[in-house]
């Protein structure tokens, strides 16, 4: 196979259904990868953690 029949092979046959996936796959790996990352990082500094505590301590009524 040549690099005419490989880009053929790409564009029309089945390798047109691997690029789709693997776009696919890395697409949404991208996004959990970016949604993990926001979800589970902390809190950066002491002044957001004490907005927090006062937040939560109106939110209960104290």
């Amino acid at each position: 196979m040549n690099l005419q029949q490989a880009i053929h092979w790409l564009e029309q046959g089945g390798g047109a259904r691997v690029l789709k996936i693997s776009a696919l796959v890395l697409g949404l790996l991208a996004l959990s990868a970016t949604v993990a990352f926001k979800q589970f990082h902390g809190p950066r500094t002491e002044e957001t953690l004490r907005q927090a505590d006062l937040g939560r301590s109106i939110a209960s009524g104290e």
